[in-house]
């Protein structure tokens, strides 16, 4: 019987006692009656009525909603317009030559949208407005800013020669060597400094 697995014998569970409800009652009864005990010693805190609003004057009461009806409208106006002031400065304000030139170039239909949420009541920053029209118009931002960049590093290139030094502007584009040893003499040098003086 070695090749027979050994069988484990079954756990034995003990049985569960019988629930005494009055004992189990008296348990709790106590225990509630000591944590009674204890509230009760303890000393109390008596927290003191908050202050009473103070009244309105019967005059203010009729007259307050009457200037508020007319001032607040104003005063909520010249809020808006000031912060509207501040967003546009802070808008067209960047340091980022791409950034501004975009911002230029989109002005007004930013200003435009800007106004149809203004006048609804919805006012956003216009930065945030810029960034929505990026999105509608991701094509055509993408391809001016390439045109920006070709552009700009065209006019860099050509403000540098093949030797990596500065290139000659204005009439001083037929500049050649031999010039210069036509010029470096010291008659004409005189001629052109005769009245300078350093």
């Amino acid at each position: 019987m070695a090749d027979e697995p050994e069988v484990a014998e079954a756990a034995v569970v003990p049985a569960v006692p019988a629930l005494d409800m009055d004992a189990l009652g008296k348990v709790i009864g106590e225990q509630v009656q000591k944590g009674m005990a204890t509230a009760l010693a303890q000393p109390r805190v008596v927290e003191e009525p908050a202050a009473p609003a103070p009244e309105e004057d019967a005059f203010e009461s009729v007259v307050n909603p009457v200037i508020d009806k007319r001032v607040g409208r104003a005063l909520a106006q010249s809020q808006f317009a000031a912060q509207a002031a501040a967003d546009r400065a802070d808008f067209y304000t960047v340091s980022d030559t791409d950034e501004l030139a975009e911002r230029i170039e989109y002005k007004d239909e930013v200003e435009k949208r800007f106004t149809v949420l203004a006048r609804a009541g919805h006012a956003m920053p216009r930065e945030d407005i810029l960034k929505h029209l990026r999105g509608e118009k991701l094509d055509e931002f993408a391809t001016k800013r390439a045109a920006r960049r070709k552009t700009r590093e065209d006019a860099a290139r050509d403000l540098v020669d093949v030797e990596g030094g500065p290139r000659p502007r204005g009439n001083q584009q037929d500049f050649t060597t031999e010039r210069a040893y036509t010029l470096s003499s010291e008659d004409k040098l005189s001629k052109v400094l005769e009245d300078k003086m350093f």
